[in-house]
């Protein structure tokens, strides 16, 4: 057992390291790399109109360290299977985030860091997630820290530590079609200029993530019915 504890700490540190290849192990990043989000938690329906306050920019910064981590993931796919070709020249779109939440019997609104990054060149949406680790340390996780450092040194272990709190932005995947992409896809199609926002629901019980779009000027949200037809309803 003991054995078996030492393998998934070694494989749990490595994992860490590979996932932060090429990431500045200093503990701070750069303030440009993710978008300044104000903490407002209030009902901004107003917000949700075209150019409201809960839109935020991405940044350059954060656009770099995004593209840079997509590039590493077309590179591993390459590796897995050599038909896979990466796109040196791309097109990339930008779409926020907005987190929806219960307080008080009443929705609320709030800007989100996260990003969706459409390819446009092939079909394939990217989900980059903002992370704020800055505060975290080693003592937060004690089991893990010194499983690590007991398998692989001291300094192997304070590297991850580095690693882990300059890691702030994680990117999952997906190609077009089914589930969220179908719906992504119908609210490109029918909004107003071709644009989408996500809204990230948040539950002490889960969470769920919608597309939704403008159209008319209006805030719509992408609801599947139960044979698989996705329509628009109004979001209030």
């Amino acid at each position: 057992m003991r054995y078996n504890s030492f393998i998934f700490i070694l494989l749990f540190g490595i994992s860490i390291l590979s996932s932060c290849i090429n990431t500045d192990i200093t503990a701070e990043e750069p303030a440009t790399i993710a978008p300044k989000v104000s903490p407002v938690h209030a009902i901004q329906p107003k917000a949700l109109l075209p150019g409201g306050s809960l839109f935020t920019a991405l940044t350059e910064g954060g656009r770099d360290t995004i593209l840079g981590k997509i590039r590493r993931i077309e590179n591993q796919q390459k590796k897995k299977n050599p038909a896979f070709t990466t796109q040196i020249k791309r097109d990339f779109q930008y779409f926020p985030v907005v987190e929806a939440f219960r307080e008080n019997g009443k929705t609320h609104y709030r800007p989100s860091k996260d990003v969706v990054c459409v390819d446009e060149t092939i079909p394939t949406y990217y989900f980059a997630c903002y992370h704020d680790r800055s505060n975290f340390k080693k003592e937060d996780n004690p089991y893990m820290y010194n499983g690590v450092k007991e398998v692989l040194g001291q300094e192997f272990a304070d590297d991850m530590v580095r690693r882990y709190k300059a890691n702030k932005w994680t990117i999952s995947y997906s190609y077009t079609g089914g589930g969220l992409n179908d719906k992504i896809d119908y609210a490109i199609k029918e909004s107003d200029d071709g644009k989408f926002f996500l809204l990230k629901t948040i539950s002490p019980y889960g969470g769920s993530i919608n597309a939704c779009y403008f159209k008319d000027g209006k805030p719509y949200i992408c609801k599947k019915d139960d044979d698989g037809t996705i329509t628009g309803k109004e979001l209030q």
